[in-house]
């Protein structure tokens, strides 16, 4: 990936505080196809990918 690219993009620990969720739930959403960028041990997440998600399959803080 480029680094452009991952400067774009959340880190997991990011993702959860701008989610207001738990690691845990993070987990469960990736299981359940949230849009997620895998490289070396790192998580990336598209803000606009997740609202995308979000948005198309009904998530909230109480789905986990």
């Amino acid at each position: 990936m480029e680094v452009k690219f991952l400067e774009k993009m959340l880190t997991a620990k990011e993702m959860c505080e701008w989610l207001g969720i738990t690691r845990v739930t993070l987990k469960k959403w990736c299981e359940k196809g949230l849009p997620v960028y895998r490289g070396d041990k790192l998580l990336r997440f598209d803000v606009e990918e997740a609202k995308d998600w979000l948005r198309n399959n009904g998530k909230n803080k109480e789905d986990n």
